[in-house]
């Protein structure tokens, strides 16, 4: 079996506590914490994630850039998302707000890029099924808008991170390879 390797900088967009962060340590940790400082700026995580496809294993190191999501750091944006190669658009489900702040990531994504990158978009905090005011449907609507799929996480509990981590990965491989 051949053996490639990459290296890739990949970025989490979305409003401020909507779990980026919690997702992040959940992929590469696999921990969950109950409580987060807010991002300052930016912070940077690295992952190895392979994928395998037709006898040939590609380790991908993925330096993923957690952006905060706050407004101040509007002006910082540009430079932070200058050569990603993918993104996850995060919301959260208990949150409409951020489900309508959706579009404007996606726009600074298209603008700052450089490219047309691949992304996803994550409707988080899955586990707070009984404070949930986005539904399935909306997210999926939303994605269909957008061009991109769309998957249901939880930081919390694991479910679907690494799955969309390794989505996004095979994602941006098929665009780059």
């Amino acid at each position: 079996m051949s053996v490639n390797e990459r290296i890739y900088k990949m970025v989490m967009l979305g409003d401020e506590a909507v779990g980026k962060t919690s997702l992040i340590v959940q992929h590469t940790e696999h921990r969950f914490e109950a409580s987060y400082k807010m991002t300052i700026g930016t912070d940077i995580s690295a992952k190895l994630v392979e994928i395998e496809k037709g006898g040939t294993k590609t380790n991908v190191y993925l330096i993923i850039w957690d952006i905060g999501g706050q407004e101040k750091y509007r002006i910082l944006r540009e430079s932070y998302l200058r050569g990603a190669a993918g993104a996850l658009l995060v919301f959260d489900l208990t949150n409409k707000s951020s489900y309508s702040h959706v579009y404007d990531w996606y726009e600074e994504a298209q603008k700052f890029c450089g490219k047309q990158i691949p992304m996803l978009l994550l409707g988080n905090k899955f586990d707070l099924e009984t404070n949930r005011v986005i539904q399935k449907e909306e997210g999926e609507k939303l994605a269909n808008e957008l061009n991109v799929e769309y998957l249901e996480t939880s930081a919390k509990t694991g479910y679907n991170v690494d799955f969309a981590f390794n989505k996004i990965t095979e994602l941006i491989l098929k665009q780059t390879l």
